[in-house]
C-alpha cells in the first residue's frame, strides 16, 4: 500500500471511530510526523496537496470545540418543577423514619406536657405562640421541608391541620420504631384541558412494622399546581390502607 493510499486509510479510521480527544491529538503527532519524513524526498505535487489537506481537516476536526459539554444548559420546564414539587412532597411524608422530626416533635410534646401540667384548673388551653423555643424549631422545620413546594395561602395551613408529617407523629412514641419507604413515584399532567394545572400521583410505600413485618402500599392523589412549581392543593386519595396499618400496630404496644 502507498503512503498516500496509507493516509487516506487512517484519515477514514478517524473520521468513523469515536475516540477521546488525547488519542485524537496522539494520532494527529504521528499523522505530522510521518507526513514530514515522507517529504524529505521529492514528491509530486498532487501528493503534497493531497497531505496538506488531510493534516488541515484533521487538524480542525480535533481541536474545534467540544459541542457536547457537560456543561450545557439543560431547560427546565414548569412540569418539571410541578412535578418535583409533588415528588419532593411525597418522598419527605412518606420516607420514615425522620431522625430530626422526631427530636424536635419530641421536645415540643415534653414543652406542651409541662405547660399543660402549669395550667390552673379554670383555664381549658394553652398558647402556642412563635417565641417559645420548641416551637419555632418545629416551625422551622416544616419550612425548611415543604414551604419552597407550595403557595403561601396553602402552606398556612399545613401546621394549623397537621398535613405536614402526617404519615410521621406516631415516631415518637418510645416504643413505635416502624419505617416506610416510597418508591416508584409517577406524576402524571392531566390531559382535560378545563385542568390543566391539576395532576395525578401514585407511588409504592414499603412499610415496616415493629416486629419487622413488612407490607406494600400504593397510594393515590392529586396536586393542583396553583403556580409554577407550587402547590396549591395536595390530596391523598387512598393511602392503601398504611395509615390504618400504623395505627393498628402502635396500638399494640
Amino acid at each position: 500500500m502507498s503512503e498516500v493510499n496509507e493516509l487516506d486509510e487512517l484519515f477514514l479510521q478517524m473520521k468513523e471511530i469515536d475516540r477521546s480527544e488525547e488519542a485524537k491529538r496522539k494520532t494527529y503527532q504521528q499523522l505530522k510526523v510521518r507526513t514530514m519524513k515522507k517529504n524529505r524526498f521529492p514528491t509530486p505535487l498532487f501528493v503534497t496537496i493531497t497531505v496538506i489537506a488531510l493534516v488541515s481537516i484533521l487538524t480542525f476536526n480535533i481541536l474545534k470545540p467540544d459541542t457536547t459539554s457537560p456543561h450545557t444548559a439543560t431547560v427546565v420546564t414548569n412540569d418539571d418543577k410541578n412535578i418535583e414539587a409533588v415528588t419532593a412532597v411525597l418522598q419527605s411524608e412518606f420516607t420514615v423514619p425522620n431522625e430530626e422530626y422526631i427530636r424536635i416533635q419530641q421536645n415540643l410534646d415534653t414543652k406542651i406536657d409541662e405547660m399543660l401540667q402549669e395550667l390552673p384548673e379554670s383555664n381549658e388551653g394553652i398558647n402556642l405562640t412563635e417565641d417559645i423555643p420548641e416551637v419555632a424549631a418545629y416551625q422551622e422545620l416544616v419550612e425548611k421541608t415543604y414551604k419552597q413546594y407550595y403557595t403561601a395561602n396553602e402552606f398556612e395551613k399545613l401546621m394549623p391541620t397537621n398535613q405536614a408529617f402526617r404519615y410521621h407523629i406516631w415516631t415518637t412514641k418510645k416504643d413505635v420504631h416502624y419505617k416506610m419507604k416510597i418508591s416508584d413515584i409517577q406524576v402524571t399532567k392531566s390531559e382535560n384541558e378545563n385542568t390543566p394545572k391539576n395532576y395525578d400521583f401514585g407511588a409504592q410505600v414499603k412499610y415496616t412494622n415493629n416486629a419487622g413485618k413488612t407490607s406494600l402500599h400504593h397510594i393515590k392523589g392529586m396536586a393542583i399546581l396553583s403556580e409554577e412549581g407550587k402547590i396549591g392543593k395536595f390530596t391523598i386519595r387512598d393511602d392503601g390502607g398504611i395509615q390504618e396499618k400504623i395505627y393498628e400496630d402502635t396500638m399494640e404496644q
